[in-house]
């Protein structure tokens, strides 16, 4: 019999699974998210230990914040890409959010270094079709083009995020439809449409941000620092300008 190399449905599976295994370490304890939850997990990925799933963050009632180290891939290279199921809704649109009434700080976001100039979400997953060179870059100036703002989705919890963030760098073969790869790892090729584009996002996916990339309005840049622990303080720059209309959770 064929081996089961499916990776978790959604977020919420992928826990069970890692529970199940022995995996996740659930840490009940108060904890800070300025610099310590970041420390929790430098230190942990130093042991090799387990993933760890933080439920009582200091001044966040809205969500619980997990990291974790990734499902399996496997030999799911191998496997056909799955045509994506649409729906006209999803678990993901239980609740939703517009406008004046975002409130962006309500989110756990940690503050993941002294020097961070403030709480910035650090994952991002692709929303959309592929295209030639998979660069959103090229996306952007064909919306350049347009003389339009580019619509945009970042989504949380993914299933499985781990999954779409290591196939979004796989060498998988060219022209792959990069989302229909993902639904071959997860065997729920189910996706539902956003609510302010044409865009697609998984239905499964805990939170969702819909919203634009202005083509002409800019902020500098925040303060941040590398993967060699050097801050970027001294080399601000001036970035495109993302704005959240919707979010659905």
């Amino acid at each position: 019999m064929e081996d089961d190399i499916s990776a978790a449905r959604d977020h919420r599976q992928f826990l069970q699974e890692l529970d199940d295994e022995g995996e996740l370490l659930t840490i009940t304890k108060e904890v800070d998210s300025d610099v310590e939850l970041v420390a929790i997990v430098r230190r942990v990925y130093e042991l090799e230990e387990r993933a760890l799933l933080f439920n009582n963050l200091k001044g966040c009632e809205m969500l619980d914040y997990f990291l974790s180290l990734g499902p399996r891939i496997n030999e799911a290279k191998t496997k056909d890409p799955t045509s994506c199921q649409k729906l006209l809704t999803g678990s993901v649109k239980e609740h939703i959010i517009r406008g004046d009434d975002i409130d962006l700080t309500a989110l756990p976001i940690p503050f993941l270094h002294e020097d961070d100039g403030g709480k910035v979400p650090v994952n991002r997953e692709p929303a959309g079709p592929v295209i030639p060179k998979q660069d959103i870059g090229v996306i952007f100036d064909l919306w350049k083009e347009k003389v339009e703002d580019m619509p945009w989705a970042l989504c949380f919890g993914v299933p499985s995020a781990s999954a779409a963030r290591m196939v979004c760098g796989m060498p998988i073969p060219k022209w792959t439809n990069e989302p229909e790869f993902i639904s071959t790892l997860t065997n729920a090729p189910v996706n539902v449409k956003c609510e302010t584009n044409d865009l697609w996002v998984p239905t499964n996916a805990e939170i969702v941000f819909e919203g634009i990339i202005s083509i002409q309005e800019t902020a500098p840049e925040g303060i941040r620092p590398n993967i060699t622990d050097c801050s970027s303080s001294g080399r601000q720059r001036e970035w495109r300008i993302f704005k959240v209309n919707v979010i659905t959770y």
